[in-house]
């Protein structure tokens, strides 16, 4: 997200983090600025919540997938080892979701913050407009974004994206996603500030009660338009035109009536493709009154994405002990709309981990498609080696994008399984993989 510092000076993303006030939960912000007094919002605790790294990359070798994006980091400062490792694993599960011929460089760096509590800064290098196969004119897209749009390297070998950690801070380093008691998921947060590079990013902001957008960019030549991002805001759960933040004959910039929509606790990311895959739903987006800088709308709202959702990455806070290893269908959905090539994944919802079923017991498919077309959808069996084998096919099926299920009646079979989808028009390729379940006339379901 980003906005405009207190003194105009420039506009950076932070994750904010208030860990020693009053319990209160962490803010994941994106600025450098005083963090405000959030007693109210929400208490400081363990969740002990986890989100897994979505199938694609998961499964990628039983899938046979590749990485269809070159991003990579330049590390300044004394990392350690193993956060290096979190880092790096966090920039490998988005080499599978984002397809782009160019590469993306960040710099990455280690270093303690003056800022109270927070956890690390995001902001794009550069941004441009008027690019080559730029959906819009006029517009502001991260270097980026314009360079994946245009095919073009468009800033040599300087950096695309820059990310600042903050070294002090109790962090997990692990893998797993089983983060500890007290402790804070260095590769959530990666992920999350690696979105906001990407341009899940707005140039709104409020002073005085009077809100803007469009000012405040780290270069001057980029002031005067909105970003991508910004274009998608809406007043209202509902699609419109006439209530968009940047239609200025309805919210003149700048304005009070811009600053009170700003600050409404009713704005919505109105993109097509977003709006398909949550069920022709219109996404809530973070917008409390007042209006926090590095916080306010380039977030989902905290209160319908809670911790463990399966969208819950791309919301201001992080509670100790919750990880979250994937952007969800939303968070790239809202990529997909800004223009980002997303690479098609089905997301399996159910059956999930643990699962235990009996012969004959009826249960629902359900899942997710971020593209949509034909699919075949197979059962898989562990064998003695412990590899999951083609058992029997289920059904060929229609996978809009978005939503689906279908009922599945279980056959009479025993031992342990998953659920494989295929496309079955062009390249046959596998598309995702459930969590293995059990089917056994001893199963306790």
């Amino acid at each position: 997200y980003l906005i405009i510092n207190k003194q105009g000076a420039y506009m950076k993303r932070f994750f904010k983090i208030l860990i020693i006030l009053m319990f209160n939960l962490p803010l994941l912000s994106q600025q450098k600025i005083s963090i405000p007094n959030l007693a109210s919002e929400a208490k400081n605790i363990n969740y002990f919540t986890k989100v897994h790294a979505p199938s694609i990359y998961r499964d990628h070798n039983s899938l046979f997938k590749v990485q269809t994006l070159n991003i990579s980091a330049n590390y300044i400062g004394t990392w350690p080892p193993e956060a290096q490792v979190a880092f790096n694993y966090a920039l490998e599960i988005w080499s599978y979701l984002i397809n782009s011929s160019i590469p993306i460089k960040i710099k990455a760096e280690w270093k303690i913050f003056e800022e109270q509590g927070a956890l690390a800064g995001t902001h794009p290098t550069s941004y441009i407009k008027n690019l080559t196969n730029a959906p819009m004119a006029d517009v502001n897209f991260p270097v980026s974004l314009a360079e994946a749009l245009s095919g073009i390297e468009l800033n040599g070998i300087e950096d695309e994206i820059n990310i600042e950690v903050n070294s002090n801070i109790s962090w997990y380093y692990g893998l797993d996603g089983n983060t500890p008691a007290e402790k804070y998921d260095l590769v959530t947060v990666i992920l999350h500030e690696i979105a906001h590079g990407l341009g899940f990013s707005e140039s709104m902001y409020v002073e005085n009660n009077i809100g803007s957008w469009g000012q405040g960019y780290r270069n001057s030549n980029e002031n005067g338009f909105a970003t991508r991002y910004d274009k998608f805001g809406v007043v209202g759960q509902y699609s419109t035109t006439i209530y968009r933040l940047t239609n200025t004959n309805q919210y003149p910039n700048p304005s009070w009536e811009l600053g009170n929509a700003l600050q409404s606790s009713n704005i919505y990311f109105d993109g097509p493709i977003t709006k398909q895959m949550y069920s022709n739903n219109l996404p809530k987006l973070y917008a409390p009154n007042p209006f926090e800088g590095g916080s306010s709308l380039s977030h989902f709202d905290e209160d319908i994405f809670t911790a463990g959702n399966q969208n819950s990455l791309m919301t201001p806070k992080l509670g100790k002990a919750e990880s979250i290893h994937s952007p969800g269908e939303l968070g790239l959905a809202v990529l997909q709309d800004l223009g980002w090539n997303v690479n098609r994944l089905i997301t399996i919802l159910n059956p999930g981990p643990g699962l235990a079923c009996v012969p004959g017991q009826t249960i629902e498919i359900k899942w997710t498609d971020n593209i949509g077309g034909a699919i075949s959808i197979d059962l898989l069996k562990k064998d003695v080696f412990g590899n999951f084998e083609y058992y029997l096919p289920i059904v060929s099926h229609t996978s809009p994008q978005g939503s689906n299920s279908i009922n599945w009646t279980i056959p009479n079979v025993e031992g342990t399984f998953k659920i494989r989808m295929i496309e079955n028009i062009n390249s046959g390729q596998n598309l995702g993989l459930s969590y293995p379940f059990i089917i056994s006339t001893q199963a306790q379901v």
